[in-house]
């Protein structure tokens, strides 16, 4: 199961307006799954609510070997994944990661480029179904 969090995400085939953006995390996140091998669904977007996050969670996470949860896992005011894992009865056991931006650039001078892309990783947080089977 792929899903991403947030309020201002709509779907790839809506059109932004003000603050939105295009939910792209979970359509490449299921094709990096699939070109694997792995057959892995769309749950769609979880809005910035907790009772809908904590919702999604516990009907996905019993039938589901995993969870992908995109967005919602930093210290904003709408980041809600990790105030809800703990309800859950989740062990968070770490959050956040660190690391440096412009070990990501690339430079390509055999390539005549408009412009360059900075590629940066999301948060991704797992979740597996042998922690409900255990607890």
């Amino acid at each position: 199961m792929v899903a991403s969090t947030g309020s201002e995400i709509v779907e790839p085939n809506e059109k932004p307006t003000g603050p939105k953006i295009r939910n792209s995390n979970s359509f490449q996140l299921l094709a990096q799954l699939q070109a694997l091998g792995l057959s892995a669904t769309y749950g769609g977007i979880i809005t910035d609510n907790e009772e809908s996050l904590q919702d999604f969670i516990e009907a996905n996470a019993r039938e589901n070997d995993i969870v992908f949860l995109t967005g919602g896992v930093s210290v904003g005011e709408y980041d809600l994944v990790a105030a809800v894992l703990p309800k859950l009865g989740f062990k968070v056991l770490f959050q956040g990661v660190a690391y440096n931006l412009v070990s990501l650039f690339a430079w390509l001078p055999e390539i005549t480029v408009r412009y360059w892309p900075c590629l940066a990783t999301r948060y991704l947080l797992i979740y597996s179904s042998s922690y409900w089977a255990n607890h």
